[in-house]
Order: structure tokens, then sequence, then C-alpha cells
């Protein structure tokens, strides 16, 4: 090292005494690093909107075959199964949706209860006080329908019309 750029320089000891220590004067010189493109970055963000590109023309696609709604609740995870496919008042089904409910087919009679009117469940009933409340969906939601069975309800479907001999 060379002695004219050495420094001395007096540093106290924590037993008060001095010391002399040897330093080399700091440099502030800044240094500019230059980053060459080389492509990777112009790659790597034409790929992605070529993915996003693609993803959008797919989901396009599905909400013109499925309708907006279907594909709406596709992508939020909104559904309703109704096992018997809508309105079918002589087949017993079953419909749930993603909230964990459960609607099961009915067969009810209406009551006079005070001043309201209620439906009560029941596996059987004929005449015109017979009812099925039909689990059905809405859309993505689930809700049910009342409907009246002119030949009687047993076990959550309307009776077929008994055929004339």
């Amino acid at each position: 090292m060379d002695q004219s750029n050495m420094k001395k320089t007096a540093v106290k000891t924590r037993a008060k005494r001095v010391r002399t220590v040897k330093t080399r004067p700091l440099s502030l010189s800044t240094q500019t690093v230059t980053i060459q493109d080389t492509g990777v970055i112009t790659k790597i963000l034409t790929l992605v909107f070529s993915l996003g590109l693609i993803v959008s023309l797919f989901l396009f696609a599905l909400a013109q075959s499925l309708g907006q709604n279907a594909a709406a609740s596709m992508l939020t995870n909104d559904y309703c199964n109704d096992l018997d496919q809508g309105e079918d008042y002589f087949t017993a089904s079953l419909a749930n949706d993603n909230f964990n409910q459960n609607k099961a087919d009915v067969c009810v009679v209406s009551e006079q209860v005070g001043l309201e009117k209620k439906m009560l469940n029941i596996s059987e009933c004929d005449g015109g006080n017979c009812y099925i409340q039909e689990a059905v969906c809405s859309g993505t939601r689930l809700t049910s329908k009342i409907y009246q069975c002119p030949n009687g309800c047993l076990n959550g479907a309307c009776k077929s019309p008994t055929p004339e001999l």
C-alpha cells in the first residue's frame, strides 16, 4: 500500500489509551449498471398477454353457448341442481344448491291456523286440498312452487290420472 494514501486516525479504546489505526480514504465514486434486455422480458409480457386473451375468448364462447347467467355462475361457483330437471309434478325428486340447501318434493295440505294459512307436510292426500310443494331452481337459487294435484299426492309426487276402461 502506498504510504502517501494512508492517514493516521486516533481511536480511543476502552482503557482510555489512544491507539493509531491506519485507514484508506473512502472513494465516493458511483458506478452505473446497465441491464441489457435480451428479449426475455418482452417474451414474458407477450406470453402473459396471449394467455389473458385466450382465457377471455374462452369465457366469451362459454357465455355464448351456456347463456350469460350460467357462465357467470360457473365463475362464482353458484349452482342449483334439480334432479327432475324442473317442474315435474309426477316425479318425486330433490334439488340442492351450493349453500348446502336441500329440498325434496313433498305432499302438502293447507290448513287455517288462526288468521294464517299454513302448508303442512303429509305423506299422502286426496281431494281439493291436496298439493305438491315442488323443489325447483330459479337460475342458481333454490326455491319451491305449490301445485294442486287433481288426482291426489303420494310421497312427493302427484298421482297420475287413472286410465278409463
